[in-house]
């Protein structure tokens, strides 16, 4: 089956004075997600090395996720002239959660990963010169993620089998500039 993901969304510039405008937008996002995960040994010259170890794997699994998620921007942008724009904005977004689908020897192992949130904080400056031949960009940023996803060692069972999957890995914050 397929899995649904609905979202709606609108974004807003509003103009404050002549050279400065509040950007502003909203999303929501519905998502449901399904698995089905089954493993069977294949291996038809006897045990495989999985089985051999003393881990049996979980024959057959069946999960269900449903996020519902609000995602936000707020921004100023200020051009004081037309080949010159400033900027700070903060902005709030996510990826949503999925499931594990490597083996497994337990149910736990197939918990679903988390939904990653960011807030992301940045201040910069757009430039054009010489007829748009040459442009220069700046910004400064600063990224606050929850529950972030990435590649992972997840290590199961007992004897432990270790597997590289994508998986919460917890918090983390980034500052950087770029020119």
């Amino acid at each position: 089956s397929k899995d649904p993901s609905h979202g709606a969304y609108g974004q807003e510039d509003l103009r404050i004075v002549d050279k400065l405008r509040l950007v502003s937008g909203a999303r929501l996002t519905s998502e449901d997600k399904s698995d089905l995960y089954e493993s069977r040994d294949l291996n038809t010259f006897g045990t495989s090395g999985f089985l051999a170890a003393g881990l049996i794997p979980v024959a057959a699994y069946a999960g269900n996720i449903s996020e519902t998620n609000a995602s936000w921007k707020f921004g100023l942008n200020y051009r004081p002239t037309d080949t010159i724009l400033t900027y700070a904005s903060v902005t709030r977004g996510f990826k949503s959660g999925g499931f594990f689908d490597n083996i497994a020897s337990s149910l736990p192992e197939l918990t679903p990963y988390k939904p990653e949130t960011l807030i992301a904080y940045e201040v910069g400056i757009k430039t054009a010169w010489n007829d748009g031949r040459v442009i220069a960009n700046a910004a400064a940023y600063h990224y606050d993620w929850r529950q972030f996803q990435a590649s992972g060692l997840v290590c199961v069972g007992t004897p432990s089998v270790c597997v590289i999957s994508l998986t919460n890995v917890g918090d983390a914050r980034i500052d950087g500039l770029e020119a």
